[in-house]
């Protein structure tokens, strides 16, 4: 497959299904197969006896509040900013990964 093939098939991909759906569907969409793989590794982890109960008791009150804010701001926030809010977090996110 040549660039200029590649790059066709990307621009068809973007017109055609990530634009004709909007911004906020594939993020919904994202977060609700990461909240079952997430549950799923807890319960492992758990099962393991891996889980610190201190260190969880710290951060679900962050992790409500962030869903919380998360869902009101994007109902107020302009689809153009939330994509490049979710394009840096996914950045980020595999840049993290790869480093450790």
């Amino acid at each position: 497959m040549t660039a200029q093939e590649h790059d066709k098939i990307i621009d068809l991909i973007k017109r055609e299904v990530i634009l004709s759906i909007g911004c906020t569907e594939p993020m919904a969409v994202s977060l609700c197969v990461m909240m079952p793989v997430s549950a799923v590794s807890a319960a492992r982890y758990a099962m393991g006896g891996a889980l610190d109960a201190s260190l969880i008791a710290k951060l679900i009150a962050p992790a409500v509040l962030g869903g919380i804010v998360g869902g009101i701001l994007l109902d107020k926030l302009r689809e153009n900013l939330i994509m490049k809010l979710f394009a840096l977090l996914v950045i980020y996110s595999g840049l993290a990964m790869i480093v450790r």
